[in-house]
C-alpha cells in the first residue's frame, strides 16, 4: 500500500536532514514520524540506520528488528540491519543478513559491498576478494569497491597488488576533500624539482609510512613534508628531508605531491622489500632529557601503557573502529598486578589518560600525559623503556620505528597492516601481536600478556 501523502512529504524531509548529515534534527524527524506512524518500516529502518551512524547500536538494531517484522521483504532494512550487526562484531548473524538482502535484490549495491565487509573483518580475506571481484565485475568503476578490495589484499601481504588498487580511495567522498590539488608524483625521478609528501590518515600512519622518505628523497631535487604540528620535530630528522612543516604555505611552491601512504605503490615496495631491522626514527635531545627525569632504574623493567587510541569523533566509522581497538585503564590491572616489581609509565595522552586515576591505588603507574607535548617528547621517553604494551595506535609505530620492543594488544577485526595469521610484524622487528581470539575478547589478551611479560621478566619485575 502506497503511504499517505503526508507520510510521504514527512518522510522526505525527515530523509533530506539525514543525507545532509543533520543528525539531531533528522532524529527529532523521524521521531515525530513514528509518533503519528509507528509501523512504518520504511521510517522504522531509517531511524535504525541514523541510530547505527550515531553509535547507539543496541537502539539500531531494536528499530532495524521492528522494521523487519513491519516488512521482511525489505532488501534495505536487512542491509542495515547487517550494518548494526557488523559493528556490534556480530559478524555470523550479519553475514546471514546481507545474504538474506541479496536473496531479495541480487543487484543490491550496499549489501554486496558490505558482505565483502564483514567477511574481510571476521577474516576471511580470500572470500571477501571473491565478493568483491562480482561487485566490481556488477560496477567496474565503483571507488568503494575497489578501495575494500585492496584492503583485502593488503591483509594477505600482496602489497603490490593491494597498494595499486589502494589509489581507488582517492575516489571516494570521503577522501577526495583531503587530497591536495597539484601534480601527482608517479614515483619516477623529479631532479631539480620540490616533492611535497603530504598526511594522510593518522599519526600512527605517517610513522609508519615515514621510513619511505629517504627512498623518495633519493630520486630527486627536494623532498618537503607537511605533518601535524606534534609530528614536526619529530621527523625533521629523517635523512632526505629537506623541510617538515604543519602549514602548506610555509612549504609552497612545490612542483609535485603524493600523500605519504601512496609512497609503496610508487616505489614499488611488496612484502619482501619491508625491512623491520632497523629503526629509523630517533630523538636524542628528548631521550637526553627523559635520561635524567627518570634517573637510574635500579633493575627494575620499566614497561609502557597505552590503553586507548583517538576519538576521531569527526568520523563516525574511525570513532565506531577507536571504540573496538581502545580499552580502560582499569583493563591494564592484571599485568601491573602481574609485575609488582616492575615500574609503570603511562604513555597514554588525551581524554583517556585521565582514566589512570582507576589505577591510583597500583602506586605504580607514572602518569606522563602533561609532559608529552608532542611525538618528540614520547620519543625520548619511550627510548629508556624496556616494553611499551599498546592497543593499536600512533605510539605502538613510535615504539616499533624507535626499535623498542613493543607488544600489541590488537581487536579481532585487526587493521590490514597486521597481516593474517602473524604473531610478527613484517614493519616492526620489536613487534609482538596479541590478537583478540574473538570479538570483543579483552579479557584473553590481557590475561596472556600478563603471563608472558612474567616469563620474560621474573613475577619479582626483575630481568631474567
Amino acid at each position: 500500500m502506497a503511504p499517505s501523502p503526508d507520510l510521504f512529504a514527512a518522510r522526505v524531509d525527515a530523509v533530506a536532514l539525514h543525507r545532509a548529515g543533520n543528525l539531531v534534527a533528522a532524529e527529532a524527524a523521524y521521531q515525530s514520524l513514528l509518533a503519528r506512524w509507528p509501523d512504518d518500516p520504511s521510517t522504522l529502518n531509517n531511524y535504525g540506520a541514523l541510530m547505527r551512524r550515531a553509535g547507539r547500536l543496541d537502539t539500531s538494531l531494536d528499530y532495524l528488528k521492528a522494521a523487519l517484522r513491519a516488512d521482511e521483504t525489505a532488501p534495505d532494512s536487512w542491509s542495515n540491519f547487517g550494518n548494526t550487526l557488523t559493528e556490534l562484531e556480530r559478524y555470523d548473524d550479519a553475514i546471514q543478513a546481507f545474504v538474506q538482502c541479496l536473496k531479495i535484490a541480487p543487484s543490491h549495491r550496499d549489501a554486496l559491498s558490505n558482505l565483502g565487509v564483514v567477511l574481510d573483518r571476521a577474516g576471511r580475506h580470500a572470500d571477501a576478494i571473491s565478493i568483491f571481484d562480482i561487485a566490481i565485475a556488477m560496477d567496474p568503476d565503483a571507488p568503494k569497491f575497489h578501495t575494500n578490495r585492496a584492503l583485502a589484499n593488503l591483509a594477505l601481504g600482496r602489497y603490490r597488488e593491494g597498494f595499486a588498487e589502494y589509489e581507488w580511495r582517492w575516489q571516494t567522498p570521503d577522501m577526495i576533500r583531503h587530497r591536495i590539488q597539484g601534480p601527482v608524483w608517479d614515483g619516477s625521478r623529479y631532479d631539480g624539482q620540490t616533492l611535497l609528501i603530504y598526511l594522510e590518515g593518522g599519526f600512527g600512519d605517517v610513522i609508519q609510512f615515514a621510513r619511505f622518505l629517504p627512498q623518495a628523497a633519493a630520486l630527486g631535487g627536494r623532498l618537503v613534508l607537511c605533518v601535524p604540528p606534534a609530528l614536526v620535530s619529530l621527523l625533521s630528522r629523517v635523512p632526505g628531508v629537506a623541510q617538515v612543516a604543519d602549514r602548506l604555505d610555509a612549504l609552497w611552491p612545490v612542483d609535485l605531491v603524493c600523500p605519504i601512504m601512496g609512497l609503496p605503490h610508487r616505489l614499488g615496495i611488496g612484502l619482501e622489500q619491508i625491512a623491520p631491522g632497523r629503526a629509523y626514527l630517533r630523538a636524542p635531545e628528548s631521550a637526553a632529557r627523559w635520561r635524567e627525569r627518570l634517573g637510574p632504574s635500579a633493575g627494575r623493567p620499566r614497561i609502557g601503557l597505552v590503553w586507548s587510541g583517538g576519538a576521531h569523533r569527526e568520523h563516525d566509522e574511525a570513532a565506531m573502529m577507536n571504540l573496538k581497538r581502545s580499552l580502560h585503564a582499569r583493563q591494564m590491572r592484571p599485568i601491573i598486578d602481574a609485575m609488582p616489581g616492575a615500574e609503570f609509565h603511562s604513555l597514554q595522552v588525551g581524554p583517556p589518560a585521565g582514566q589512570i586515576e582507576a589505577l591510583a591505588d597500583a602506586g605504580r603507574v607514572m602518569d606522563h600525559a602533561g609532559a608529552l607535548t608532542s611525538f618528540e617528547e614520547t620519543a625520548g621517553l619511550v627510548s629508556h623503556l624496556d616494553l611499551v604494551l599498546s592497543v593499536d595506535t600512533s605510539v605502538a609505530h613510535l615504539a616499533g620505528a624507535l626499535g623498542r620492543p613493543v607488544w600489541l594488544l590488537s581487536r579481532f577485526d585487526q587493521c590490514w597492516r597486521w597481516l593474517a595469521g602473524r604473531t610478527d610484524s613484517p614493519w616492526y622487528e620489536t613487534m609482538r601481536i596479541y590478537r583478540q581470539p574473538s570479538p570483543a575478547a579483552w579479557g584473553a589478551v590481557i590475561e596472556v600478556v600478563a603471563r608472558d611479560v612474567v616469563k620474560i621478566c621474573g613475577d619479582a619485575g626483575n630481568f631474567s
